[in-house]
């Protein structure tokens, strides 16, 4: 038997995942690492931590499955993108990642942008902000300029884990999509604006496509992980276009929302596109001839968590009470739903506002709120709530490109209750890949195509991919959520203009 390895390096864990040569999820293993806030709004990750999360998923998958190292064609990664850590020469730790979510970085991101937005999105894509690299990279050299006179390398968490696999420091314009350094155009690290902010090519990993070998597993980390010594390493990509063609959206005219605690949506695009500016993120695809147009809502499947641990907190045994758990028992309740929740409406600013009205300073409101209402409507509403604002980047990625489809993958695509509501809110057939941990499988793809599996990701995708479910909008109730979609923008705009 012959499988492929995806290595899943997210904000809160590793996963190690094996594939067979089909597709399917041969085994699972996960392993947690933590991260720290010493400060509000800090959020660090110990380098070390990344590479010792694979080292021991990957072993936990030799002791769950027993097969021979032998029978691992390649590896390909992806990780969590914008988060950077400070290295030395000799690749040691001068200051822990920052995490894409440490907004230290804020007054810096404003000044970027009120200096120099028109330079930065002409050669990038895309402004400044806190979640972007640059920022995190100025912040230590104006804030620490003793730890600044020693840092050599910035690394990403997956350039990080495939320079101790393999020994090269290498990586992908997909997962330096969000370094705010690399041109939009090229691919490739931006002269001008490492020579604007005073910045040496040489501290980077050299770019390369996210479907060429990285190199090949070296003696030290074969003894550490147990992997076949000479193994490949696939470079990978980046986190959210890996989970995108994981799930099946590979081809122009479909769009992938992925309900994990955030939504991310995206769609490929085959160049770039600078009509979504300001509305949506625009960065490099993990497919080597693409880009893709990107929305968030930051509170998805939050959302969802949110609203059952509010209806639960006061229950004597509401620890016990899971998402999982509670989310069905409340579907079969509210059984063959009617849109609109009774009037509720549910707009899901716990986080603030994503695209493509972006407003960090937005808030959560339920509205509409009468003395018949129940736990059901509240669950309806969130649900419905985040529905909406997924709409509202469909639309936006429709200003620039046309949706033929919707692909859900992420823990929120397992709720069929929720897939039919997105499907009649979207007005768009939505598929579901049932089988989980599409972010490893889109690394999984890569690795396939960097040995000469397959000549192209597309390809790989048709055999890899899998969609079990479909849901197809229901004529009556897109046109009612046609209606109510105008009244939660309207009531979005009146409180949060």
């Amino acid at each position: 038997m012959k499988y492929l390895l995806g290595i899943d390096i997210g904000t809160t864990n590793v996963k190690a995942v094996l594939f067979d040569v089909q597709g399917n999820i041969a085994s699972i293993a996960k392993q947690p690492y933590p991260t720290s806030h010493p400060h509000p709004g800090w959020a660090l990750q110990e380098p070390a931590d990344w590479y010792h999360g694979v080292l021991e998923a990957v072993k936990t998958l030799f002791l769950q499955t027993g097969i021979d190292p032998g029978e691992i064609l390649c590896a390909g990664l992806t990780g969590h993108i914008r988060t950077v850590a400070f290295l030395d020469q000799d690749f040691q730790k001068v200051y822990p990642g920052i995490v894409w979510s440490d907004t230290r970085s804020d007054k810096i991101a404003q000044r970027l942008n009120e200096e120099m937005e028109g330079f930065l999105v002409e050669m990038t894509g895309n402004r400044a902000a806190t979640n972007f690299s640059l920022p995190q990279i100025l912040w230590l050299r104006e804030s620490c300029p003793e730890l600044w006179e020693r840092t050599a390398y910035f690394s990403t968490p997956k350039d990080y884990v495939i320079r101790k696999l393999t020994g090269n420091f290498v990586s992908d314009a997909s997962n330096q999509a969000g370094s705010l350094l690399l041109d939009i155009r090229t691919k490739q690290w931006s002269g001008e604006v490492l020579k604007r902010f005073g910045l040496k090519e040489s501290s980077l990993p050299q770019i390369k496509r996210s479907v060429d070998i990285a190199g090949y597993v070296n003696e030290q980390a074969a003894r550490e992980t147990g992997l076949r010594k000479g193994m490949p390493v696939v470079i990978g990509g980046g986190d959210n276009d890996c989970a995108a063609i994981g799930a099946g959206a590979y081809n122009q005219g479909i769009v992938s929302v992925s309900l994990g605690t955030a939504g991310i949506i995206l769609t490929l695009l085959d160049k770039p596109d600078m009509q979504a500016f300001g509305a949506l993120d625009l960065f490099p695809h993990v497919i080597p001839e693409g880009w893709y147009i990107m929305g968030m809502v930051k509170a998805a499947g939050y959302a969802v968590e949110w609203i059952k641990d509010r209806l639960t907190e006061e229950s004597s045994d509401s620890k016990e009470i899971s998402v999982q758990k509670w989310i069905p028992a409340m579907e079969t309740e509210i059984g063959d739903y009617e849109p609109g929740s009774g009037g509720v409406f549910c707009f899901p600013y716990y986080q603030g506002k994503g695209n493509p009205n972006k407003n960090p300073l937005a808030r959560g409101v339920i509205w509409g709120l009468e003395s018949g209402h129940t736990n059901k409507h509240l669950l309806q509403a969130s649900m419905e709530g985040v529905g909406f604002c997924i709409r509202e980047c469909v639309q936006a990625i429709e200003n620039v490109t046309a949706v033929k489809e919707i692909v859900c993958c992420g823990g929120g695509s397992s709720s069929q209750l929720w897939m039919r509501m997105l499907a009649d809110i979207l007005g768009k057939p939505v598929s579901v890949n049932e089988k989980t941990e599409e972010g490893a499988l889109g690394a999984a793809i890569c690795g396939a195509v960097g040995i000469g599996l397959y000549p192209s990701i597309q390809d790989a995708c048709q055999v890899l991919t899998h969609q079990e479910k479909r849901y197809i909008p229901h004529p009556e109730n897109v046109q009612a959520y046609n209606r109510l979609f105008g009244q939660f923008c309207q009531l979005s705009k009146a409180f949060w203009n």
